[in-house]
């Protein structure tokens, strides 16, 4: 009995073909995949998207998934996740903005946690502190409600940038976004302190942290 090769068999098949950087192998074991009425599904789409991404760059990968849509295949927030990821790495921080605005209409699917950290974390990374700052104010009024490991990715990237007053400035806020700093969240902000010498700053975010009920550990 002859048995046809299911979704997963082609994702295994195409993983390994970009991963040995042959790209042009895997569009075309796509296309046998259409052809033979197996529909791909969002793991395939992201697999092709990432290889276009590291070969050709960001422009193909958007032409990529234009033509992906064009067949009827509907796309969802973790391929938009992936290619946002990419423009991010190439610092176009107006095309990922724009790219981001436009995901309800193009592919009918809305920005979410990881949207906003993806961007925000780039944003920080490049010392542009104002526009994550913004971009955070949106996601919240946007209903896209951020958690404690959210911010402590926020704090953390603030941190090595060391931008130490932003980085305060949002543990500080976290509460009023309805989350309360961890020893993670705390540790991080003290340890960066110490590292820049600033010992009284360092002592007073420890005593704020017992009196929150947050117990230091051994990192703290």
């Amino acid at each position: 009995m002859e048995v046809s090769p299911d979704v997963v068999t082609y994702n295994t098949l195409l993983k390994g073909l970009c991963k040995s950087k042959t790209l042009d192998r895997a569009m075309e074991l796509l296309e046998r995949q259409l052809e033979s009425g197996c529909r791909p599904d969002v793991f395939t789409y992201t697999i092709l998207l990432e290889a276009v991404c590291e070969e050709s760059g960001v422009g193909k990968a958007a032409e990529f998934l234009d033509e992906v849509t064009r067949r009827g295949c509907p796309l969802d927030v973790v391929i938009c996740n992936t290619l946002i990821n990419w423009i991010c790495k190439e610092g176009k921080f107006d095309d990922v903005i724009k790219f981001m605005k436009e995901m309800p209409s193009t592919f009918g699917c809305q920005p979410n946690m990881i949207t906003y950290r993806t961007i925000i974390q780039s944003l920080c990374s490049t010392g542009r502190w104002m526009d994550a700052e913004k971009l955070l104010e949106d996601m919240i009024t946007k209903g896209c409600s951020p958690n404690v490991a959210f911010f402590n990715i926020l704090i953390n990237s603030l941190c090595k940038k060391e931008m130490l007053e932003q980085a305060t400035v949002v543990l500080d806020k976290m509460a009023s976004y309805g989350c309360k700093p961890d020893v993670i969240s705390y540790s991080t902000l003290i340890g960066t302190l110490c590292k820049q010498k600033k010992m009284d700053e360092a002592l007073e975010y420890l005593d704020k942290m017992v009196s929150q009920g947050c117990l230091p550990n051994i990192v703290t």
